[in-house]
C-alpha cells in the first residue's frame, strides 16, 4: 500500500515535541516496524512543560453550534486557479472547496500542469511536491524559466518540514511554501492576497527613456527585449501589440497578458508612450521639423500625431520645443 508519508512525519513531530525518538526496523516486502520512546521522569522537561494535576483542565472544547457556523465567505472570482497533486482525494478536496471561489483547473502530476499552463490562462498555481513523473520542484523552475509563464505566482504543498527544501523553492521564485497539514481557510486568503496584490500593484516604474540599461531579472529581459524591437523598427507604422509579439516569438494572448501582467497597463498603451518619449527627444534635437519627427516615430498623419503629442505631454510640440532647451533631459 502506497502513500505520502505525511502520517509518519506527523508522528515524528509529536514525539520531538515530547522529547522522544522513533525507531525504524524494515524489510522490503515483508514487515515495517515503527518503535518509539518517549521519556516520563521530569528531569526530561521544564518546568513549564509539567502538568502537575489534570483537574480543572479542560481536555476538549465544547464550540457552540452557532459559533462553529462562523466561516469565512469569499465571493466568486473569475481568476483561474490551477491545482496540481497526485493525491486524487486531496485534489477533490482542494477543488471542491475552491470551485465556489475560482475558475479551478486540475492535474495529478508536473507534465500535465505545464500543458494546461501554456494552453490556458492562469493565474497562481497551488502545487504538491512529492509526484511522480514531473514533480513539484520541477513544474516550479519549468515555470521560472519560460518567459511565457514566469510572471505568475507559485504556492508549494509539502508534508516534508525541511529548512533546505524552503530555501531552494524561495530561491527559485515560490511565493509561498506550505506545510501539510494546513488550514484550507488559510490557504483560501493566502491566495486572495497574493492575487489581490497582482491586481492592485502599481505598475513598474520603468523609464520610458529609449535604450536605457536594466538589471537581468526575467521580467527585466523581457522588457528589455521589448524595448529595442520598438526601439529598431519605431518608424513603422504597423508596430503594435501583433508585430511585437510575432517578434517576441508569442501569440498575440499570451503577449498581451505577460506585458499587462509586469506594466499594469495595455501594451498598445506602452508602445503609444515610448513613441511620444521618442518623440520628446527628437523634437529638442535641432534640424528637426514636427513632421520630420511624426515620420520617425511611425506617424503617417502629423495632425494626429500632434493630437497624441498634446494629450501625452499638455502641449503642441511646438510649444515643448519653446518651453524646453535643447540639453533638457525627459524626466
Amino acid at each position: 500500500m502506497s502513500g505520502t508519508g505525511l502520517g509518519l512525519d506527523l508522528v515524528a513531530r509529536l514525539i520531538k515535541l515530547h522529547k522522544g525518538f522513533i525507531d525504524i526496523k524494515s524489510e522490503i516486502n515483508k514487515f515495517t516496524e515503527v518503535i518509539f520512546y518517549i521519556p516520563i521522569e521530569k528531569e526530561h522537561f521544564n518546568l513549564n512543560e509539567i502538568k502537575l494535576s489534570t483537574d480543572n483542565i479542560t481536555l476538549f472544547e465544547v464550540i457552540e453550534e452557532e459559533e462553529n457556523k462562523k466561516h469565512t465567505t469569499f465571493t466568486r472570482s473569475n481568476q483561474r486557479v490551477l491545482l496540481v497533486d497526485d493525491d486524487e482525494n486531496m485534489l477533490e478536496f482542494l477543488g471542491n472547496y475552491f470551485e465556489t471561489q475560482f475558475e479551478v483547473l486540475k492535474a495529478n502530476n508536473g507534465k500535465k500542469a505545464l500543458g494546461l499552463l501554456k494552453n490556458n490562462q492562469i493565474d497562481i498555481v497551488i502545487s504538491d511536491w512529492m509526484m511522480p513523473v514531473f514533480d513539484g520542484f520541477s513544474l516550479l523552475k519549468a515555470i521560472r524559466l519560460n518567459k511565457e509563464l514566469n510572471h505568475i505566482p507559485f504556492i508549494m504543498l509539502t508534508a516534508q518540514n525541511s529548512d533546505s527544501q524552503k530555501m531552494i523553492c524561495l530561491q527559485n521564485g515560490v511565493y509561498d511554501y506550505i506545510e501539510k497539514p494546513f488550514s484550507i481557510e488559510m490557504l483560501a486568503w493566502r491566495i486572495r492576497n497574493i492575487l489581490y496584490t497582482q491586481q492592485h500593484a502599481q505598475p513598474s516604474k520603468i523609464q520610458l527613456n529609449p535604450m536605457f540599461n536594466l538589471e537581468k531579472s526575467p521580467d527585466e529581459d523581457f522588457i528589455q527585449k521589448v524595448i529595442e524591437f520598438i526601439e529598431q523598427d519605431i518608424e513603422k507604422e504597423e508596430l503594435g501589440v501583433e508585430y511585437l509579439a510575432e517578434r517576441m516569438g508569442m501569440s498575440r494572448a499570451t503577449f498581451y497578458r505577460k506585458m499587462e501582467s509586469l506594466l499594469g497597463e495595455a501594451p498598445s498603451v506602452f508602445i503609444k508612450k515610448y513613441r511620444m518619449k521618442k518623440a520628446a527627444q527628437l523634437l529638442l534635437k535641432r534640424g528637426f521639423y514636427v513632421a520630420d519627427v511624426a515620420f520617425k516615430v511611425g506617424f503617417s498623419n502629423p495632425k494626429y500625431f500632434t493630437k497624441c503629442f498634446s494629450k501625452e505631454f499638455g502641449c503642441t510640440p511646438a510649444e515643448y520645443m519653446k518651453l524646453n532647451s535643447s540639453n533638457q533631459k525627459i524626466q
